[in-house]
């Protein structure tokens, strides 16, 4: 646990990704079903080398052994299937995998945004997407990413004052980083 412990400071907290690599490395030496750090090993590959073929399946090979080794853990479960969304295109194994989340608990907050994203995006299913936006906004009112993506369904349907309502929501909810992007967005979708 120590070793793990020092990746997650290296990883999050140094960001010293080559030293929190060979540390989770490490530790799945010493236990190759360490579910948490198969999953940090995981997201880390996926940020250091995710756009190329074997990046990508080093990080797919380290996510389903993470949900291999804790298969009742919807938030991996979950970022599996946002990473096979979001650097695979595997549509049919993103709704397996974000379903099984969701069946675990179904007021996983990422599970419900990645579920309404899936819906939004590639599902063209607005409605359903919106009562999963919904439902992660119950767990935390201030989600930026729920916030924008449902002012965008608004904006979509043309409701002006909800998009106005969810694009303020998702400013103040935002950091200095974001805060442009939304800002950038709610002036083309209600300030035009």
């Amino acid at each position: 646990n120590s070793i793990y412990n020092y990746a997650v400071l290296c990883d999050s907290g140094l960001k010293n990704q080559a030293l929190a690599g060979t540390l989770y490395k490490r530790c799945l030496e010493v236990s190759d079903k360490h579910a948490f750090a198969l999953y940090n090993l995981a997201i880390l590959i996926e940020e250091v080398r995710g756009k190329t073929e074997a990046g990508k399946e080093e990080a797919d090979t380290l996510f389903r052994r993470a949900v291999e080794a804790a298969p009742q853990d919807a938030v991996t479960i979950t970022d599996y299937g946002r990473f096979k969304m979001t650097r695979c295109n595997d549509v049919e194994a993103v709704e397996r995998l974000l379903r099984q989340a969701l069946g675990l608990d179904p007021g996983c907050l990422v599970g419900n945004y990645n579920m309404g994203v899936l819906l939004m995006k590639f599902k063209k299913d607005a409605d359903r997407a919106a009562g999963c936006f919904r439902n992660a906004l119950k767990c935390d009112g201030n989600h930026q990413p729920s916030l924008v993506c449902t002012a965008r369904l608004c904006a979509e349907k043309g409701d002006r004052a909800g998009a106005d309502k969810y694009f303020k929501l998702a400013m103040r909810a935002s950091d200095g980083e974001t805060y442009r992007d939304v800002k950038e967005e709610y002036d083309r979708c209600v300030e035009r």
